[in-house]
């Protein structure tokens, strides 16, 4: 039995550059690419060409629709034939946090009683799917019914789902450069009623064929006051439950949630977090490990080098220490060789950079095993990075923030 990917792009350097692409031949997977050369049109122009492709393969055939510009398949096509067999034999899309881009439809979507990741991820998120082709065309058909002429979706949406009209105009002032006239045109709202509206799909609760990897920005709706209110265990980034194997595109990514490999990564919203898998797979690091070492020698220590040793010691029950860094920040070199001598884990959050800085290199290089990077914004400032540090310490119990003092502002002796 085989498998096909499919993916749809308008633009065919972004298809020939992108991961996806990249993943799929190094994995083995055959990738056909639906859409290159056409004006795009609206977003169910991708339903409708999938629907197409669907319908000239054999029903039983497995197909992965999939997004091309924030998808890679780190695993080999015989791992999800057995898992997904292993499944109910139902066409299963991704799980995300927050229901994009109608926010107050996610109350639709239950928590589920049983489930291997975290209960919040529970709205189907569309970038992502995997089914017999035959079941492809019941889902593609039936969501395809909400672009009709005749189809009201604001009426649909404000008589069936008790959206209000406020609900669909902050949508629409919040994105409109998303889509050509409205969210109501959003293929992921459509196929968020398909799933609202049939038995045709399953949502990955588990998150072991398909993760979603999302950061949720406090700027979006839910916003923190929300949180804090209705969901105070809210995740602010499944992201942040990602551990990276670098330089490879085979299990290049790890859940430490549920101590699993994801076999399909999805990572939609801002490209942040597109740039760091880019060096996760490709590796792209030109210097050697002699000379990494050497950089390190030269770089001399932290003139608050016995305070840090000092600070991990007094905190030695503490799993992990989190700090952030941009172009501004001293070299952190001393930070790793401390987490390294006491087994504990530096989480590093940083922007997106085009090259990592000497000493992340270094990190990586040296012993990836006590390192967490996250790229998650896509501008250095300070304030950005320390909110970004302050959701992941609130997200996990077992880490501490280091002090700025002790890295931050200080000399190289």
């Amino acid at each position: 039995m085989s498998i096909i990917v499919v993916t749809f792009e308008t633009d065919s350097k972004k298809y020939v550059d992108g991961l996806l692409k990249y993943t799929c031949q190094a994995n083995n997977f055959p990738l056909s690419v639906l859409g290159i050369g056409q004006n795009s049109i609206g977003a169910e122009q991708k339903i409708f060409a999938y629907l197409d492709f669907v319908k000239g393969l054999p029903a039983n055939e497995i197909v992965i629709c999939c997004d091309n510009r924030d998808v890679i398949i780190p695993s080999e096509p015989d791992q999800i034939l057995s898992l997904f067999n292993d499944m109910e034999q139902k066409v299963y899309f991704g799980v995300g946090i927050g229901c994009f881009p109608i926010w107050s439809l996610e109350h639709h979507f239950k928590r589920p009683i049983r489930t291997g990741y975290r209960p919040e991820a529970k709205v189907l998120n569309s970038g992502v799917c995997i089914g017999r082709a035959g079941d492809l065309v019941d889902v593609f058909t039936y969501a395809l019914r909400f672009y009709d002429n005749s189809f009201d979706m604001g009426a649909h949406l404000i008589g069936n789902y008790l959206v209000n009209e406020k609900d669909i105009d902050q949508a629409n002032r919040k994105y409109s450069k998303r889509f050509v006239n409205s969210v109501l045109e959003s293929d992921q709202l459509a196929l968020q009623l398909t799933y609202l509206e049939t038995d045709l799909i399953q949502l990955d609760y588990d998150s072991e064929l398909i993760y979603v990897g999302f950061v949720l920005p406090d700027s979006w709706i839910p916003n923190k006051n929300w949180r804090d209110q209705v969901y105070p265990d809210y995740p602010y980034a499944t992201l942040f439950d990602i551990t990276f194997k670098w330089g490879t595109s085979y299990r290049s990514v790890f859940n430490t949630y549920n101590c699993s490999y994801p076999l399909i990564y999805h990572s939609p919203g801002p490209p942040f977090v597109m740039s760091q898998l880019n060096k996760v797979v490709r590796g792209n690091f030109v210097r050697s490990i002699g000379q990494m070492y050497a950089d390190r020698s030269n770089a001399g220590i932290l003139e608050t080098f016995s305070k840090l040793d000092q600070f991990i010691q007094e905190n030695q029950h503490t799993e992990s220490f989190v700090c952030w860094k941009n172009g501004n920040v001293p070299p952190l070199y001393d930070l790793m060789d401390l987490c390294i001598e006491y087994d504990k884990t530096l989480v590093v959050i940083i922007p997106k950079l085009k090259k990592y800085y000497q000493d992340i290199e270094y990190m990586i290089s040296i012993s990836p095993e006590n390192l967490r990077l996250f790229e998650i914004t896509a501008f250095g400032f300070d304030q950005t990075l320390r909110a970004r540090m302050s959701n992941y310490k609130r997200q996990f119990e077992d880490c501490i923030v280091i002090p700025e003092d002790l890295y931050v502002d200080v000399s190289v002796e």
